[in-house]
């Protein structure tokens, strides 16, 4: 933001000079870039998983009005029972994603031009993850980027507990009276 101002100085053996102050002045206001944050996962935010599920995120950063003057920072906190799968980066030119522990950054570079720039990864749901896996983006850099609403940056996905039954039966069936040395099959 700000504005560009440029300003001749005349000078010469003639000693010309400039009318007003105004006739030898430009300025011009700045446009600074628009930078928004929207984070997806697939399957949707909501829908109930089970354990095994790869879940694959999206983070798009949308430039608007001009280009990107710093480094766009993208800081996601896998929650408990997410494991992020290895090598599952997809980045835009020029872009870079790394992950410590729960923790993965993604930077897209100063200079990003107007548009929609896309992150992908992917987590797999843990074996123990109960209740719920939830997962939060939050956008830092320079040009003040921001998530358009809350829930924007935030995912969330029920977690199906599994459902174990257990049933035995005899042959012959349980209750029929058998003879020592009768085989039983169960």
């Amino acid at each position: 933001a700000g504005t560009v101002r440029n300003v001749v100085l005349p000078s010469g053996g003639d000693n010309p000079t400039c009318r007003a102050a105004d006739d030898c002045t430009t300025e011009h206001p700045v446009t600074p870039a628009a930078v928004s944050v929207v984070k997806s996962a697939n399957p949707a935010s909501g829908t109930a998983v089970l354990a095994g599920t790869t879940l694959t995120y999206t983070v798009r950063v949308i430039v608007a009005d001009a280009p990107t003057v710093d480094v766009v920072t993208l800081t996601d906190t896998l929650g408990a029972g997410l494991t992020l799968v290895d090598g599952s980066f997809t980045t835009p030119a020029g872009a870079t994603c790394s992950a410590a522990g729960q923790v993965v950054t993604c930077e897209l570079p100063a200079g990003a031009a107007v548009g929609t720039h896309a992150f992908t990864y992917q987590a797999t749901v843990d074996r123990d993850a109960t209740i719920k896996v939830d997962n939060i983006v939050v956008p830092s850099g320079g040009d003040n980027p921001t998530c358009t609403a809350a829930n924007d940056c935030t995912t969330e996905h029920p977690v199906i507990e599994p459902v174990v039954t257990v049933a035995k039966s005899a042959n012959p069936a349980s209750g029929t009276p058998v003879i020592p040395g009768a085989t039983l099959t169960y």
